[in-house]
């Protein structure tokens, strides 16, 4: 089968600014992937936030690599490709290796005429949906509530001077389920426990990353005594270093862009899952074809954090739909993700207006 890849740069631009422990962003640079075999296609994301320290044109100029890659391999099954590129990660940054991944399930389920899920036999389980509250004056948050009206879980981004108050006045009108990501900015085992515990009166079902990745020692003084779930993002990027902390978490966000696509990301559930943890599939506020992709593991999720959509303003995809807090596809083969925008994409690197 020959198969082609082509990318694409592109800016997602946010509705409102997006703050969180690592700052505060307006946009994030986006990787699109186009993988094409004869009149079928299919599409793969990867969004970088700043803090992942990628260079977009530099995963853009890989890509004649990638095609002789695939050269190479030429007449292997496309499941056979995706294995094949999950041994590239001295060759290929993981986020390109993550979208190609996406691309080629998207695909392969196209050229089937079914969906992702049915590929891998997901569950048809539908989990609540978080609907994401960054750092924000409570004016800016009482707007954001209204417009997540159809939303019944909530995450806030911890980390600034207004978080109790910014629960608390969320607590006034809504009585519905919140959870919390500290994205690494709690600094001692002492303010940790204490924030445990008042979030603990208040309702709060989970915490995520309470501590930088490094800060193994306060990771596990805080999960012998938490009364809350601790589930990892940062710290977990891939099965390694999910094996040096899974004795001390509860859960583990999985987010294709850390792990390198879909293919990884079944492994490491199917694992986590075995220890008895809590699934939280994420992402890395991606439009509707990154979300897309993710929501294809819900099936093997507890919770998803998939509201990326939702949140910006100038998305080049669309078929990701909310209705009660659960996430709705209108089309129901591949991946489901739907182009919706004139994207350039190439094989080689031109002038990328990003």
């Amino acid at each position: 089968m020959s198969i082609l890849i082509e990318a694409c740069g592109y800016e997602l631009k946010f509705k409102y600014p997006f703050g969180i422990a690592h700052g505060t962003r307006t946009g994030t640079d986006a990787l699109y992937i186009k993988a094409i075999s004869g009149s079928n296609t299919g599409y793969g994301e990867a969004a970088l936030p700043p803090y992942l320290g990628y260079d977009i044109r530099k995963l853009l100029l890989a890509i004649p690599l990638v095609n002789q890659f695939i050269s190479g391999n030429k007449g292997i099954e496309i499941a056979d490709l995706r294995s094949a590129f999950q041994l590239q990660f001295d060759l290929f940054p993981t986020p390109l290796i993550a979208a190609i991944d996406c691309a080629l399930w998207d695909l392969e389920a196209s050229i089937k005429s079914i969906s992702v899920e049915k590929l891998i036999q997901a569950d048809k389980n539908t989990p609540f949906c978080s609907y994401t509250l960054g750092f924000s004056s409570i004016e800016d948050q009482k707007t954001k509530l209204k417009e997540a009206s159809d939303f019944r879980l909530f995450k806030f981004k911890l980390g600034s001077e207004l978080d109790r108050e910014r629960i608390l006045e969320f607590k006034k009108e809504n009585t519905y389920k919140f959870c919390i990501d500290a994205n690494q900015a709690w600094d001692t085992i002492h303010f940790a426990t204490k924030e445990t515990t008042w979030l603990k009166e208040q309702g709060c079902i989970f915490i995520e990353q309470p501590f930088k990745t490094n800060n193994i020692e306060d990771l596990a003084k805080l999960y012998n005594v938490s009364e809350l779930p601790i589930i990892l993002d940062e710290s977990i990027q891939n099965m390694e270093s999910y094996l040096k902390v899974r004795d001390i978490c509860d859960g583990i966000n999985i987010k294709l862009v850390k792990c390198g696509g879909i293919t990884p990301a079944l492994e490491l559930i199917k694992l986590a899952k075995r220890d008895g943890k809590i699934i939280l599939v994420g992402c890395m506020s991606e439009g509707s074809c990154g979300a897309a992709a993710a929501s294809c593991l819900s099936g093997f999720a507890d919770y998803v954090d998939l509201d990326g959509p939702i949140l910006t303003s100038n998305d080049p995809f669309k078929g990701i739909n909310y209705q009660e807090g659960r996430i709705i596809k209108e089309k129901k083969i591949g991946t489901g993700c739907i182009i919706s925008k004139d994207l350039i994409f190439e094989n080689q690197l031109h002038d990328m207006n990003i």
